[in-house]
């Protein structure tokens, strides 16, 4: 085998089934990722006011870990948040809330 990504998820099932653990079902990693940036541009302010209402609606994960509204990327010398657009539809229903 050399897709070393494939190897590592057989070895894990196996591990698994040997433990009696069940295999978690990996998600679908998100297609469209925007930086807040971007987000602030759709919602009339800057990625700054993005940033805020994202740490109010609670949609990242800490860093380095990655969930359903986004992922941590490295830019540079600092971590960046990247949204889905899960994260938009999150903003657009709860965002009113926090301004």
């Amino acid at each position: 085998m050399k897709d070393t990504k494939k190897q590592q998820e057989l070895l894990t099932q196996i591990a698994n089934d040997l433990i009696g653990e069940p295999v978690k079902e990996k998600q679908p990693e998100p297609k469209n990722f925007h930086t807040a940036n971007e987000l602030g541009k759709m919602f009339g302010t800057n990625g700054w006011g993005v940033e805020q209402m994202a740490q109010k609606l609670k949609l990242q994960a800490p860093v380095p870990e990655s969930n359903r509204f986004g992922k941590w990327i490295q830019n540079g010398d600092f971590p960046e948040w990247l949204y889905t657009d899960a994260a938009i539809q999150q903003i657009e229903q709860y965002g009113f809330l926090v301004k």
